[in-house]
């Protein structure tokens, strides 16, 4: 695939680069996470799996790391060591490691409407600047984590990826503006979960979209997707807790790139 066309942002610094990165500091997401004790885990629940890790690796903390690991193993045809072979394994492993994506992002069990903002919102916020400003923009990240930040937004999650997620390599998604008088503008929101896969509609879980057909009102699109993120997140960010968040990279458009402007508010 050649990208030479393609325009290209790249953040300084991951840390601040709340837009690009569902993982930038910030203290109370970070607070939040940690306040569950690493349950998320569910050690307790599957102690035979991470008896097999602790004995085959010396490894018991995060499962995620080493599912993505199999996981790039069988995408790349790579034979798996025998003890972790078993496709029974593979599933549960899966499984373990999406209730630690829940934890982080505020879904499913641990259901946290403010770590659903402060992270995924915070992704949300930087697709919505660009189409409030109707910029022509390609956006490329190689973390299935963005998607699930952007995607933990949307009404129905598991409609879109099934009950046990697995972001897959090069899954994608497109927001397109669409307009018939150059006055008037909708949109469709298209999700593949592998760069194998042809890209479907998901434009009905999108914010304010669920009662779209075919098209979404972009002002509906963004009056809604409005209520789930904040415009300083900095300043979210530090409340409830003692140190301060770097200053978050604001992403702007326009003859003074240097300028701080809410690209939302052009619309």
């Amino acid at each position: 695939m050649d990208l030479s066309d393609f325009p290209a942002h790249m953040a300084t610094d991951g840390r601040t680069d709340a837009a690009g990165n569902p993982f930038f500091h910030c203290p109370l997401a970070e607070q939040k996470v940690a306040n569950h004790k690493e349950k998320y885990f569910l050690r307790e629940n599957f102690t035979e799996i991470y008896d097999l890790m602790r004995s085959k690796l010396n490894y018991t903390h995060d499962p995620y790391l080493f599912f993505d690991t199999l996981t790039c193993m069988k995408e790349h045809n790579l034979k798996l060591p025998e003890w972790c072979s078993n496709e029974s394994f593979y599933q549960t492993l899966k499984f373990i490691s999406w209730n630690g994506v829940n934890a982080q992002f505020g879904m499913g069990p641990y259901d946290d409407e403010m770590q659903r903002k402060l992270r995924g919102g915070s992704a949300l916020r930087g697709v919505v600047s660009r189409i409030a400003c109707k910029t022509n923009y390609s956006g490329w990240t190689p973390h299935d984590m963005t998607l699930a930040a952007i995607l933990s937004t949307f009404s129905d999650i598991h409609a879109i990826l099934g009950e046990v997620p697995l972001i897959d390599y090069g899954a994608n998604i497109a927001f397109e503006l669409w307009t018939t008088d150059k006055t008037t503008y909708k949109l469709k929101v298209f999700y593949a979960n592998s760069w194998k896969e042809e890209p479907f509609d998901v434009t009905r879980f999108a914010p304010g979209c669920e009662n779209s057909v075919e098209f979404c009102n972009v002002s509906d699109f963004i009056d809604h997707s409005r209520l789930l993120f904040f415009d300083n997140i900095q300043e979210e960010c530090s409340k409830g807790v003692t140190s301060q968040t770097p200053h978050i990279v604001r992403r702007s458009i326009g003859a003074d790139i240097t300028e701080e402007v809410d690209l939302i508010e052009l619309y």
